[in-house]
């Protein structure tokens, strides 16, 4: 049995809504591109609670959950169609897979109770549709060293209405309200309060709880193991007790700012150059930005959505006496609203920094429509914005490739044949047009949002680009 969905920016909220799970990186696109993704992620709850909703279809009558283990194995992506495939259905237990790029994201396996006469289903007792006094209005910002020492208690609270509405009325006539309510605190627990602002939920493991008399919420971290940043905790409520593991992310990248960048020993010499950034309002790109600024280039950057970053930038360097301005700009839209006015900048060199998240791949498995969407990226975007600079007279293009090319990851497959790929076609715009300088260094794993990790990993700095950008500037001449 399969079901397609695309999660959308109207989902999330409504979820936010009802959870009251309030995390930036699900709601707050501005905050979220500066995180590990990228982008907003959906809330794990929420797909978890859909896939319960499409189960709820294949079953005739109330269910007690006995047991549920769900791993959140990837991000789930919105606008993207994400596949339900439910594997097995009867009265004593079902598998389900959450799918995107035909790569699963998310596992679930749910155990129910044989004998269903539980006083805790039975019991018709509602909840309030929200306790004020037990909601937040913004995440918890915890430290490492104060993450095992969180304790306390949540209300409980479901609004019935949302919960039809989002989900349809079969969740709460098969499942019942109080293991539904007992479900959905999980992501206000993690995504509000432990780990909070810079949380990542990746397991959850419930069981039919031996303590029914307990009517609240309460959690514990039972384990905080600071190689990985996961903290294990431990939840008891009226249907269930809960172990939860969540990661604590980094915080995002913060790059030089542009008054140190001036001071740096070593500058670029470009005062005739104008620069057209693609995607500077952020790393490597932003990076760029301030580097050429810091030459006497003048530069026009774009963004997509970080219209406040790319603002702050501007009014830095121009504070500094600098020349830079921004627009905004979707590679994954037509380029005819925005082209009048980098024709009219009249470009002498452009940086192509413009890329979807990176880390989305599978290891060992290679899908093609994901392959596609880096493609759409890489030489789609690319080829539609170059063509016409070429012919209005810009001879000098930056398009940085990877060393993924080299080094081949199991897990990247499709972003490392897209890379390749638009090393080919760069190669042949060359040789096609030898007049054309078109630079495509394999960038080595720089300091950005995108190359955080939970692991520890080494990641060499940005400032690095210089190197890069003094060896296009000489390829140039």
């Amino acid at each position: 049995m399969v079901t397609i969905k695309r999660f959308t920016r109207y989902d999330q909220l409504s979820f936010a809504c009802l959870s009251q799970d309030h995390n930036p990186i699900h709601i707050d696109p501005i905050i979220a591109r500066r995180r590990m993704y990228g982008q907003q992620v959906v809330h794990g709850v929420n797909a978890l609670l859909w896939s319960l909703a499409i189960l709820a279809e294949h079953l005739n009558r109330r269910t007690l959950i006995d047991g549920l283990h769900c791993s959140f194995l990837k991000p789930i992506l919105l606008e993207t169609d994400t596949v339900v495939l439910i594997d097995r259905v009867d009265f004593s237990k079902s598998k389900i897979e959450i799918l995107q790029f035909d790569n699963c994201v998310a596992r679930l396996v749910i155990r129910f109770r044989e004998n269903q006469a539980s006083p805790s289903f039975i019991s018709t007792s509602e909840f309030p549709e929200v306790v004020p006094n037990d909601v937040r209005k913004y995440p918890l910002e915890l430290t490492v060293e104060s993450i095992a020492s969180q304790s306390g208690s949540l209300a409980l609270f479901l609004n019935v209405t949302k919960t039809n509405d989002i989900y349809g009325s079969g969740l709460l006539d098969i499942f019942g309200q109080a293991q539904i309510a007992e479900i959905i605190v999980l992501t206000r627990l993690v995504g509000m309060y432990v780990p909070g602002l810079h949380s990542i939920f990746t397991d959850i493991d419930l069981k039919r709880s031996l303590q029914s008399e307990s009517a609240g919420f309460d959690y514990q971290v039972l384990d905080f193991d600071t190689r990985f940043n996961l903290a294990t905790i431990i939840c008891h409520s009226s249907n269930f007790e809960s172990t939860l593991k969540a990661f604590l992310s980094p915080s995002s990248v913060k790059q030089s700012r542009y008054t140190d960048v001036c001071m740096k020993d070593r500058q670029l010499t470009v005062p005739f150059q104008r620069a057209l950034v693609i995607g500077g309002s952020r790393g490597l790109g932003e990076v760029t930005v301030k580097l050429l600024a810091a030459g006497e280039a003048n530069v026009l950057l774009t963004y997509s959505t970080g219209e406040e970053d790319a603002k702050a930038i501007v009014d830095d360097i121009i504070s500094q006496g600098g020349k830079a301005c921004a627009i905004r700009f979707d590679v994954s839209h037509p380029i005819d609203a925005t082209l009048v006015a980098f024709l009219q900048f009249n470009p002498t060199h452009v940086y192509f920094f413009a890329t979807p998240y990176i880390f989305s791949g599978h290891k060992g498995v290679f899908s093609y429509e994901k392959f596609e969407s880096f493609s759409d990226f890489y030489i789609d975007a690319f080829n539609k914005l170059v063509r016409p600079l070429i012919t209005a007279g810009t001879r000098n293009f930056f398009y940085p490739s990877t060393v993924a090319i080299d080094e081949l990851p199991d897990a990247m497959g499709e972003y490392t044949v897209a890379k390749a790929a638009a090393e080919v076609y760069c190669k042949w715009m060359t040789h096609n047009q030898p007049h054309l300088t078109i630079f495509t260094p394999r960038l080595p794993r720089l300091a950005t949002d995108q190359t955080v990790s939970i692991l520890n990993v080494d990641n060499q700095s940005s400032e690095v680009m210089i190197e890069y950008l003094a060896a296009f500037l000489e390829k140039c001449q």
